[in-house]
């Protein structure tokens, strides 16, 4: 039978997850980056017919029979069907000819009523596309402000998740790799080379979820520094190392690596 661990990393030699969580919040956000911009892209023409349509009166020349699958994905589509009526308009400063289908009835009857019957349309004065309604169906269900709004935000905590992979993950775990190799790689018992090892006081930490240590040592210049670790660490952990106060750490360049570990219950 496996026995459980009695106690786990903290810093250099602690294998985190951090850069694996980052890398799929980071195509997730992508992802969402790429279908906001989408929809904000696509609701332009919303916008674009607030600017460039025109509210006309369009009339109700003819009438067609129309029978239609719905629910075809479902496992029991069914078929529709009935009357519709076709309206027209023609624009006496362009010269084009606008038309469209609009109502659904279920017998001939009374789509043959609505003949002759003007209803109002939106036409697209640079083309040929027209909807029935007015501009106000638009400015109900087309906020481009918003769309921006969101995307924008989204572009936001795509970065956000861009510099955790990169900073907090790919560069952290490179720089604890080169840490492992400066002071000669790892064994059952431990570092293979302790002399590289200095005691660092633990004089500030702070953190909820993600939590951040600040440790004075004595650099390789020999002079007192205080520094906080590029590194986060669990709230159990700032705890642990806040309390124990002088903890091991290794000088490196400009910064260090915490090497600690943590006794956890049996």
């Amino acid at each position: 039978m496996k026995s459980r661990k009695t106690s786990v990393d903290i810093g250099v030699k602690q294998k985190r997850i951090f850069t694996d969580i980052a890398g799929i919040l980071t195509a997730l956000a992508g992802l969402a980056v790429c279908l906001l911009w989408l929809l904000w892209n696509g609701n332009l023409y919303g916008e674009y017919m607030l600017v460039n349509g025109k509210e006309v009166s369009a009339t109700i020349t003819d009438y067609e029979f129309f029978r239609e699958t719905v629910n075809i994905e479902s496992d029991s589509p069914s078929t529709v069907s009935g009357w519709r009526n076709i309206y027209s308009y023609r624009d006496d400063a362009s010269g084009r000819e606008y038309s469209g289908v609009c109502y659904w009835w279920k017998t001939e009857a009374d789509a043959k009523a609505e003949l002759g019957k003007t209803i109002p349309v939106v036409i697209d004065v640079n083309g040929t596309y027209s909807s029935v309604g007015t501009k106000q169906h638009y400015n109900v269900h087309y906020d481009h402000s918003r769309d921006l709004a969101l995307a924008v935000s989204a572009s936001a905590l795509f970065a956000f998740f861009v510099y955790i992979l990169i900073y907090r993950g790919i560069y952290r775990d490179r720089l604890n790799a080169k840490i492992s190799e400066y002071i000669g790689g790892t064994s059952e018992n431990g570092f293979l080379a302790d002399s590289y090892i200095v005691k660092g006081e633990v004089v500030g930490a702070f953190g909820l979820i993600w939590c951040y240590i600040k440790v004075a040592y004595r650099d390789n210049s020999g002079y007192v520094v205080g520094r906080w670790a590029r590194a986060w660490f669990t709230h159990k952990e700032m705890v642990y190392l806040k309390n124990k106060r002088y903890i091991n750490i290794v000088p490196y360049k400009n910064t260090y690596g915490i090497l600690e570990q943590m006794t956890v219950g049996k």
